[in-house]
């Protein structure tokens, strides 16, 4: 995802700043994060054999916390910055980059048809004295949630189930890949940081002008 492709000889990349074409690193990476950050995982896709739509039930495993900082422009820019042994100052805390999963939204079904189901982290626990608990909210009920089973009821997997063979006239076991699946992840900052108003979004945006054109100088 981060890891950038250089553009040298005939790909070189043209500057408008130096009217020229010039070697450079393009990759992608995250500039700044949201409090509530949505990840939407990709299980449908159409395919061109079958010309259908169809869902993937591949299994796909997520963290219950998760650390951004690898992956944005700030931690790639302090990687480069130990590896040449310049000096780097963040912009944000680390605690910035820190996010707790907090809710789940499910689908069972294939692509034609299914239902939709959440596990919910509650907002506030009971007391101060103990962890916030879960929820399973599916339509009208809502069910206490126990997470420690997230990767059975949300992963996706194969799954094992007895059926009953009419010719032999006894009992098996077989396997078959779980309908129900993670859709979308809800990850909250452990930490509440307050947006950025439209002074300080020009700010920010001045100041990295002007790192670009340092840079380009050089």
């Amino acid at each position: 995802f981060i890891e950038g492709e250089n553009l040298t000889d005939d790909n070189k990349y043209f500057c408008e700043t130096c009217n020229c074409r010039v070697d450079a690193v393009r990759r992608s990476c995250i500039k700044t994060l949201p409090n509530v950050l949505l990840i939407h995982l990709k299980r449908f896709e159409f395919d061109f054999d079958t010309m259908q739509q169809r869902k993937l039930d591949n299994k796909l495993e997520f963290p219950n916390s998760l650390d951004l900082f690898p992956f944005s422009r700030e931690g790639i820019m302090r990687q480069e910055a130990e590896l040449t042994g310049t000096p780097f100052e963040s912009q944000y805390p680390r605690e910035y980059y820190q996010f707790n999963l907090v809710g789940i939204v499910v689908h069972s079904g294939s692509a034609d048809s299914g239902h939709y189901y959440s596990f919910i982290q509650e907002r506030i626990p009971r007391n101060n004295t103990i962890e916030k608990r879960w929820f399973e909210y599916n339509d009208a009920s809502v069910y206490p949630f126990d997470p420690k089973t997230i990767p059975e009821n949300c992963f996706g997997r194969e799954e094992q189930f007895e059926y009953y063979d009419k010719d032999q006239r006894v009992n098996r076991i077989a396997t078959r890949i779980k309908k129900n699946n993670a859709y979308i992840l809800v990850y909250e900052r452990q930490y509440y940081f307050p947006p950025m108003n439209e002074s300080d979004l020009l700010k920010l945006q001045l100041n990295q002008n002007i790192e670009n054109n340092n840079n380009n100088n050089e």
